[in-house]
């Protein structure tokens, strides 16, 4: 964990990132660091929770993965879309 980023530091993160995993296991609203993520063009791991699933729908810009069964993110492709 590398605390709260803002700015140019969290920028320079997601720029350094190959992959993002975001897997809340209650709703979300609509995470705004998926929508950075999605600006930094990485691909995206996450739960169909909450707008999740509208803000990045599967299986064409995220993998989606059970939020209440840990070894969903374990068996991830490396590469998801």
């Amino acid at each position: 964990f590398r605390g709260i980023l803002e700015g140019a530091a969290k920028d320079g993160f997601l720029a350094d990132l190959d992959l993002f995993v975001f897997v809340p296991r209650q709703r979300e609203g609509q995470p705004l660091i998926l929508l950075e993520a999605i600006s930094h063009g990485l691909p995206i791991v996450t739960t169909p929770t909450g707008a999740i699933a509208e803000t990045v729908p599967g299986p064409d810009h995220a993998l989606h993965i059970d939020p209440c069964y840990p070894p969903s993110l374990a068996r991830a492709p490396a590469t998801p879309p």
